[in-house]
C-alpha cells in the first residue's frame, strides 16, 4: 500500500495510457504520444498475450499500457476499476510518479476529461485503503510502497484526479470509523475524532453532550444512550467560508449508532 497518493508535478514518472480491446485504430492523440515515446506504446502493445482486456498490462520501459476492455461498455465505473488495477501495478513495479493519460482513448460519451480523471483517482484511492489499525503481531505485515505523485499534461485530468483523490480520502476515512470495533468506537471516541478532523480540514465542530441534549429536550437521542455507560452526543460539523459565493446552505444529517438493541422486537423473524 501507498503511504500517501497525492497529485503534483514530478520530474520523472511513468506514462500510463490506455487501450481498448479489438480497437482497430487508435485515436490520434494517442499515435502522437507514442510518436513522442519514440514508439513505447507500440512495442509495449505488442507483448505477448496482450489484448486490451480490462486491468491487464502491457509495458516498455516507464511506459505502462493499460486494458480497458470492451469500448461498447465503458463507464465511469469500469474508469474507476482501471484506476484500482493501476495503482496496484504501480506499487507492484515500485513506481513513485504517474503521468495518467487515460483520457485520450476514452470517448466522451463516457465522461469528461475531468470525470474521467476524477473516476480513474477515486478507483486509485478507495483501492490503497486497507484496515491496519488493531492488527496483532501475528498478522501479515502490510508492505509500505512509500509515496505515489499523479499527474496529467491534461489540466481537466488533473483537476479530477485531485477531486477524486480528495472524495476517496473521505470514504476511507468513514470506513475507517466504522470498521473500527464498539468497545473503542463509542460517541466520545467518535467526538474526538470529529474535533480532530475539524482540527486539520478547517471545519468547525460542536459537540452537543448529554446534559446539554437534557436542556434542548433530545428525548430520543437520550433514551436510545440509556442502554449504554457511554452517554450519547450529537455532533454537529460546519464548513464556513470567508467568502461564500451563494446564500443556499446544506445541511446533511446522519444517525451514527455505537450501540443499539432497539428495534429488535418491532422485526418478525425473517426480516431481522
Amino acid at each position: 500500500m501507498f503511504r500517501t497518493i497525492r497529485t503534483g508535478s514530478p520530474r520523472r514518472s511513468t506514462l500510463v495510457v490506455g487501450v481498448f480491446q479489438s480497437t482497430q485504430r487508435r485515436p490520434a492523440a494517442l499515435e502522437e504520444l507514442d510518436e513522442s515515446t519514440g514508439g513505447a506504446i507500440t512495442t509495449a502493445m505488442k507483448a505477448p498475450g496482450f489484448s486490451g482486456q480490462l486491468g491487464t498490462f502491457a509495458s516498455s520501459g516507464s511506459t505502462l499500457v493499460v486494458g480497458l476492455g470492451d469500448k461498447s461498455s465503458a463507464t465511469l465505473e469500469s474508469i474507476r476499476s482501471t484506476g484500482a488495477h493501476v495503482r496496484a501495478e504501480l506499487e507492484r513495479r515500485g513506481d513513485t510518479a504517474a503521468a495518467i493519460e487515460i483520457d485520450i482513448t476514452v470517448p466522451g460519451s463516457v465522461g469528461s476529461s475531468e470525470e474521467i480523471g476524477q473516476a480513474f483517482a477515486e478507483g486509485v484511492g478507495l483501492s490503497n485503503w486497507m484496515f491496519t489499525t488493531h492488527r496483532g503481531s501475528a498478522a501479515t505485515e502490510v508492505s509500505d510502497a512509500g509515496r505515489l505523485a499523479l499527474t496529467s499534461n491534461c489540466s481537466d485530468v488533473r483537476a479530477g484526479l485531485r477531486r477524486g483523490l480528495m472524495l476517496a480520502e473521505a470514504v476511507n476515512t468513514a470506513r475507517e470509523l466504522a470498521a473500527t470495533p464498539p468497545n473503542i468506537c463509542h460517541p466520545g471516541w467518535v467526538a474526538s475524532q470529529a474535533r480532530k478532523l475539524a482540527r486539520t480540514t478547517g471545519l468547525h465542530c460542536r459537540v452537543i453532550g448529554a446534559a446539554e441534549a437534557k436542556k434542548l429536550g433530545m428525548g430520543g437521542l437520550l433514551n436510545v444512550g440509556q442502554g449504554s455507560v457511554q452517554k450519547p452526543c450529537l455532533i454537529i460539523l460546519e464548513h464556513r467560508p470567508s467568502k461564500p459565493t451563494s446564500d443556499e446552505r446544506l445541511v446533511l444529517v446522519g444517525k451514527t449508532i455505537t450501540y443499539d438493541t432497539g428495534g429488535y422486537s418491532l422485526k418478525s423473524s425473517n426480516g431481522m
